[in-house]
């Protein structure tokens, strides 16, 4: 498979290079222009005598030159290099490319038209805006500069209020620091906007439900002349003389089951809210009135409608719900509340392509059985069946196939043994959750079954989450350990070289496969190796004391990979993110973990074994920080960067952390220059086929292009590694040894190609190796590694 990957690798490499030498030999930048027409070659602008590149400012122009790649105008390169002919070919080049820009006098006045007005809506009122061309000998080709004087800005000296009712000037000065206008500040029409807006939602969340923005306007007073030395203005903020300050309150609130009306029955009543249906609610109305924002006595206020929305769908019972307000004479509303039942079982089945680090590509269904509010209070219960097939990027491994079900019981509220009355209020969104499930593996090699119990609690606020895991129960079963040497050829052609003085000895034969010659035999698996190793250790075989600790390390890799696990953990999660859509300009994300494992199972079990059931209990102290920022830098171009840290550290009887619970560097989402699994750890070069260990960093960069609309392009670097820190290993070169490490940090970079699919992204990266931490001296380095092929990654989405 990895072969496989080199010479698919090789030959994507020739296809870029291929493809670049026609564009650049076969298109000139000029070649489709008409006759007495100008190519708009560069363009630059320049505020205040430095040259800009603010994205703000750029976008104001009504044209732009040819979009460039690394300097290159690419797309335009496509769009020559298409025929005069209409055919497949021709048109696709020119959909993809782009048209030569032609400048135009015109054109150009209208960039410096709306470049004065972008600065005067910042208060630059006095803005200078100039354009200068330079033509080409042919007079094919111009070079545009924008020259902006900005001069000095417009600031705000005082704000005031007339309106026609003395409270609202109070209750504006009372809120003056929550309003984006403040004194002192550069007058911006922006910032006027922004508190027009805050200041309607102000007004209307102080229960004056009929008041429009409209009702506000803005007078602007002062000397905007270019001869003015104050540079001051005056803002008076202005509440139309027919607007009312009347504040209303939820008078009524009624809920309508689904078809039900004012006439039918009222079933319940619940904290003043009325709940009218037939014979019998389908629903719990305690559990939906405590998540009913519009309660009788509430002052009005514009969140209430999210508020409750939100807080109704997290039942999962509920269709959309339709919410209308009327108001009363009396100053009151009344609020009318229409759900509508989702059925009450559901079946689902999902097709879906799958990427993992250690599977290229696979195909994945899952089928779902949903019943809900089994026991009355809205708690769902589903049970869950999944599998996958697909292709492995591990050695010995052709397919990858995984078989799961899970058991899901989902309580909304915080839901103990013990009481816990309102401690987290429905407002945080709380949700509990009861997980049981077992998934077979066939992808690691020996195989393996892993049994989940987790008790997970979660509740949130507007951008944080908060998740407590307490227990979370792991039980990993290989169900295949006597595969272990036919798996992990590495490890086996290290303990055959070690049993080679022995191969020609009679008395040694039982060791050997006699099937084969004396100078070709290897090792029997696994009997031979188990009895070569078992007699190594016991003293028995003629070997030196570095083999005899070589053989041991050996062993002790064996029994860590093979042993079953059982771990016990709880956990602390947290993050934050400013949008949920991680497409959304300047997106950012920040997350921590911590992770106690065994601490429990230590306290109340005291034997010197700590096992449970004759399988050893995993101990260590685990925790993590991710971050993830992107920046949008033009309307086609984003940068995104993550930087990553974990660490597990094993304490009491534990002397390592289990292969599932360690890290691993290389695949497709993590530092795309190397393959999973085959980075680190430290400076070791692959000494084993799945190298993990108990510490890693990252770092990872990457610019995001539009190529077309649905084709993009990226440029990325990643650089990090993992190491061994704290625990039993003894191979010096893979563990962490304080600052002087992090010279060792590899470092990859390559180029991307995506394809967008609306619902998902496929993507396509080469990356090459440009400081290899696993050589030596300058050898690290790219120009001086003699086989350092790019490596092919196909992944779903973004990396991050």
């Amino acid at each position: 498979m990895i072969s496989n990957v080199s010479r698919i690798s090789s030959q994507a490499t020739k296809v870029i290079v291929i493809l670049l030498v026609f564009l650049l030999s076969a298109c000139s930048s000029t070649k489709k222009l008409e006759p007495e027409t100008l190519w708009l070659k560069k363009q630059r602008v320049y505020i205040n005598g430095v040259q800009s590149k603010d994205p703000s400012v750029i976008n104001q122009l009504v044209q732009k030159p040819n979009q460039k790649i690394l300097g290159i105008p690419v797309k335009l390169m496509l769009y020559n290099s298409s025929g005069r002919n209409s055919n497949f070919i021709n048109n696709w080049l020119r959909r993809i490319g782009e048209p030569p820009v032609i400048y135009t006098d015109e054109i150009s006045e209208a960039s410096v038209n709306r470049l004065k007005n972008f600065y005067k809506r910042k208060g630059y009122l006095n803005v200078n805006v100039n354009s200068e061309i330079e033509v080409n000998n042919k007079a094919t080709k111009a070079k545009q500069s924008i020259t902006i004087e900005t001069k000095k800005p417009f600031k705000i000296d005082e704000i005031d209020i007339q309106s026609p009712d003395a409270r609202f000037d109070s209750l504006i000065s009372k809120n003056e620091s929550v309003l984006p206008l403040k004194k002192g500040m550069i007058l911006n029409l922006a910032n006027i906007d922004d508190d027009r807006q805050e200041l309607t939602s102000l007004l209307r969340n102080q229960g004056i439900y009929d008041f429009q923005k409209s009702s506000i306007s803005y007078e602007i007073r002062g000397d905007t002349t270019a001869q003015s030395e104050s540079k001051k203005l005056r803002v008076r903020r202005i509440i139309d003389s027919s607007a009312v300050y009347r504040p209303f309150q939820i008078g009524r609130t009624k809920v309508f089951s689904e078809g039900a009306t004012e006439d039918d029955f009222t079933l319940a009543i619940v904290a003043g809210i009325e709940f009218f249906g037939f014979d019998e609610l389908s629903f719990d109305s305690k559990v939906v009135a405590r998540r009913i924002s519009y309660k009788p006595g509430v002052v009005y206020n514009e969140k209430l409608l999210a508020s409750t929305v939100d807080l109704i769908g997290d039942l999962n019972h509920f269709l959309y719900p339709n919410i209308e307000l009327v108001a009363e004479s009396d100053q009151t509303l009344t609020a009318s509340i229409y759900l509508r039942d989702r059925k009450r079982y559901a079946l689902n089945a999902d097709l879906d392509l799958t990427h993992s680090n250690i599977q290229q590509l696979g195909t994945t269904l899952r089928s779902s059985i949903l019943a809900r509010n089994v026991f009355g209070s809205h708690e769902n219960l589903s049970l869950a069946l999944s599998g996958s097939i697909g292709n492995s990027l591990l050695p010995s491994d052709n397919l990858t196939t995984e078989l799961g079900v899970d058991i899901n019981l989902s309580v909304p509220r915080l839901w103990m043994i013990l009481p816990t009355g309102n401690l987290v209020s429905e407002q945080k969104h709380p949700q509990t959750t009861l997980q049981i499930g077992t998934n077979f593996q066939k992808n690691l090699g020996l195989d393996r079954q892993t049994f989940n119990a987790i008790y997970r609690f979660n509740y949130r606020t507007d951008r944080r989450r908060y998740s407590f895991e307490f227990p979370s129960i792991t039980y990993v079963n290989h169900l295949n350990p006597d595969n272990f040497f036919s798996i992990y050829r590495n490890t086996f052609d290290q303990l055959n070289l070690l049993a080679d003085p022995l191969r020609g000895d009679s008395t040694y034969t039982n060791f050997f496969n006699t099937n084969l010659a004396i100078e070709d035999a290897e090792l029997n698996i696994p009997e031979g190796a188990n009895a070569f190793i078992e007699a190594a250790l016991q003293g028995a075989l003629p070997l030196s004391l570095e083999e005899t600790v070589e053989v041991r390390r050996i062993e002790e890799r064996r029994n860590r990979l093979t042993e079953n696990n059982f771990i016990v953990s709880s956990s602390f999660n947290y993050s934050f993110q400013n949008s949920e859509n991680r497409n959304t300009p300047n997106y950012s994300q920040f997350g921590l973990k911590f992770e106690l494992a065994g601490a429990l199972l230590d306290f109340i079990d005291s034997s010197p074994s700590e096992s449970i059931f004759k399988v050893p209990f995993a101990q260590y102290i685990k925790t993590e920080i991710n971050t993830i920022k992107h920046f949008e830098l033009s309307d086609d171009t984003r940068f995104a960067t993550r930087f990553f840290a974990g660490i597990a550290i094993p304490f009491g009887s534990g002397n390592n952390v289990p292969f599932v619970r360690s890290y691993f560097a290389g695949g497709s989402n993590d530092i795309r220059s190397w393959n999973a699994y085959t980075l680190g750890p430290g400076i070791t070069n692959q000494i084993n086929e799945f190298n993990d260990a108990n510490f890693k960093i990252t770092w990872s960069n990457e610019l995001r292009f539009d190529l077309s609309q649905s084709i993009k392009g990226a440029l990325f670097t990643d650089i990090g590694n993992i190491w061994n820190v704290l625990d039993d290993t003894e191979v010096e070169e893979a563990i962490f040894k304080g600052w002087s490490s992090f010279k060792d940090v590899a470092v990859g970079a390559g180029v991307g190609l995506r394809y967008d699919f609306d619902y998902f992204l496929f993507r396509v990266d080469l990356g090459w190796k440009i400081y290899n931490p696993a050589f030596s001296g300058d050898n690290r380095w790219f120009y001086n590694q003699s086989n350092n092929r790019p490596i092919f990654n196909v992944g779903i989405n973004h990396p991050f």
